[in-house]
């Protein structure tokens, strides 16, 4: 599978639950946005628990950091299902036909081209927000890593000798050959561990 194909996946999947959202939203019940409502909050109840649990076990805050992702996919699958919703909605219905031998309405010239213009509208916005929602759209990772380096900085940044192990896994780019991917995180991770368990 090329890295195109994949990049475009994540945004390609959040569309497609937004659809699904919204045809279980009009066909069923408003309500039913909440299927992408329940995932964002797990996501930021696990990217809070994370946050609070970094100094005490960083190895182990790891997991929730990465749960917390889905905060993002589940915002954007509730705005475009949102969208798609509200297009749906606001489409003209369809007129009655009128009786045999009666005068027809004087035609409105917008009429035939309002429903494509609000399905088109809504198809951009709604492409505009997953994108803006899911930073990671181009490395699935990225969410993860920013928030893990962010917080290790916050956390860490000034509490190790300058130019320690522990340290550098904080504050370099690069760190015993891995950056803030998934295995770099562990690496930083257990460096951290490893300083803090010293008395």
């Amino acid at each position: 599978m090329t890295a195109g194909i994949k990049k475009a996946i994540p945004p390609l999947l959040v569309v497609v639950a937004g659809a699904a959202v919204a045809y279980l939203m009009l066909t069923a019940h408003p309500l039913w946005v909440l299927l992408a409502v329940v995932p964002g909050l797990i996501g930021w109840w696990a990217l809070g628990k994370a946050t609070r649990a970094v100094e005490r076990d960083p190895v182990g805050s790891l997991a929730l950091f990465a749960w917390g992702q889905l905060l993002p996919y589940a915002l954007a699958t509730g705005v475009s299902a949102l969208l798609i919703f509200l297009a749906v909605w606001f489409a003209p219905p369809d007129g009655p036909e009128p009786a045999p031998g009666a005068p027809k309405p004087p035609a409105n010239p917008l009429d035939p081209y309002f429903s494509e213009i609000l399905k088109a509208i809504a198809g951009g916005l709604s492409a505009f927000l997953t994108a803006a929602f899911i930073k990671s759209s181009e490395d699935p990772d990225g969410w993860v890593a920013t928030n893990v380096q962010r917080t290790f900085k916050e956390r860490f940044g000034t509490k190790f000798e300058a130019g320690s192990d522990a340290d550098r896994a904080v504050k370099s780019a690069a760190y015993n050959g891995s950056g803030w991917d998934a295995d770099g995180r562990r690496k930083r991770a257990t460096a951290i561990a490893a300083a803090l368990s010293k008395p």
